[in-house]
């Protein structure tokens, strides 16, 4: 077979438009989350925190993360002590950045956190050799190897906050309160969702997505993990690597005696909500470049969020 490229003068100018676009595209989100940035680091937190606040970062989504977790404490009234779980990628200087911005926050080391997974769960284990495939496991693993506190929140680094997150600190507060999970757009499990149920013996919920979540940290049974990974190697299951987190959490949470319930609406993953009527937005996938020309934008122009930072800071200086 012969292969014909369209090389015509149309094709060629659409191409390098199109480029054009995206570098210029690029140039303005880099500008945006600058704005973010720059300003001031948080408070130090002035309370002892009961709860645990969780965020996966790796070196290309640095700024976008700060700016999330930013938009988490200015939207939330107060300044949060943030665990910062390194990819592997992260450099010296991302992790001093991270220490600038937020005083008093904790950053677990890679290297560190291989270590520890490798002393407590053992090289042969399924979890430590799944924990090495994927690297989304360290959002499900680590949670409980680093943090002794019963309540943990997770949020992605794609997440902008708009508004105060009442159901979230709801949740968290309540030693009582179930599993909360923002709603995916649809059901995105690491494989078909009837061999799941199978394995863990409970239906699981539709559309759970874990990229921000309220958890009881019981809910996360190594025991469980271990026997249901060893089951899915031995039944030589075909998986998608990088939702295996969200499946297990899910798994985990419904075999819990917590229940497991979605937070409102106003928390959905969509391509198309409307930020003025939002919580926060997951920039998930394809609107990936909306964190910035879509909520950032927001968030400076018709939120204010620099002069708010500016008084949210001398506030909690008095």
């Amino acid at each position: 077979m012969t292969l014909v490229l369209d090389v015509t003068p149309t094709n060629i100018i659409e191409r390098i438009s199109s480029k054009v676009r995206r570098t210029w595209r690029d140039v303005q989100r880099n500008n945006l989350r600058k704005k973010i940035v720059s300003l001031p680091p948080s408070p130090v937190p002035k309370d002892s925190q009961a709860f645990s606040l969780h965020m996966l970062l790796c070196r290309r989504d640095l700024e976008m993360g700060i700016c999330a977790a930013k938009s988490f404490i200015l939207a939330s009234g107060q300044p949060y002590v943030f665990t910062f779980h390194d990819d592997g990628s992260l450099i010296p200087s991302d992790k001093a950045l991270l220490f600038f911005h937020f005083p008093q926050c904790i950053v677990i080391d890679y290297d560190d956190s291989l270590k520890k997974a490798k002393d407590y769960f053992g090289e042969q284990s399924e979890i430590y050799k799944m924990r090495l495939k994927g690297v989304m496991m360290l959002k499900l693993i680590d949670i409980k190897l680093f943090s002794d506190k019963k309540k943990a929140i997770l949020i992605d680094s794609d997440i902008l906050f708009f508004d105060y997150p009442k159901e979230i600190f709801t949740a968290v507060n309540d030693p009582s309160s179930p599993n909360c999970f923002n709603r995916d757009i649809e059901t995105a499990y690491m494989t078909d969702q009837v061999i799941l149920e199978r394995i863990c013996g409970q239906s699981l919920p539709e559309r759970i997505n874990a990229g921000l979540s309220v958890l009881n940290t019981d809910s996360i049974n190594f025991e469980l993990l271990e026997k249901w990974l060893c089951d899915i190697r031995d039944q030589q299951i075909p998986i998608i690597i990088h939702r295996i987190e969200q499946s297990l959490i899910a798994m985990l949470s419904v075999c819990s005696v917590y229940k497991t319930v979605c937070l409102p609406v106003a928390y959905d993953v969509s391509f198309f909500k409307d930020v003025h009527a939002s919580i926060c937005k997951h920039y998930v996938g394809r609107i990936r470049h909306g964190f910035e020309m879509e909520g950032l934008k927001y968030v400076l122009t018709e939120r204010n969020f620099v002069q708010n930072w500016v008084t949210f800071i001398q506030d909690q200086g008095k």
